[in-house]
């Protein structure tokens, strides 16, 4: 049994139905806005103010969350359209 349970618990769903290791700022009530300026560059933005979260993400999983999201908004990203 791992040491913490319930947050094993959290972590194994987020990988596999939430947005992974940025799940917790998600479902943070406080935090607006989520920035991810680079792969070990990601705010949270709290009260308008954007802090650096120690976050630390591959470039595997940055592609992985952008497809994610582009899911659920309808919306695509490629080559051919590289901005939304």
């Amino acid at each position: 049994m791992p040491a913490d349970e319930p947050a094993t618990e959290s972590s194994v769903l987020a990988s596999l139905t939430g947005f992974g290791t940025l799940q917790p700022l998600l479902d943070d009530d406080e935090v607006e806005e989520v920035c991810i300026n680079a792969p070990h560059r990601v705010f949270a933005v709290r009260g308008g103010v954007a802090e650096l979260t120690p976050v630390v993400l591959t470039d595997a999983e940055v592609r992985d969350l952008v497809e994610r999201m582009l899911q659920h908004s309808g919306r695509r990203l490629d080559l051919s359209k590289p901005a939304l």
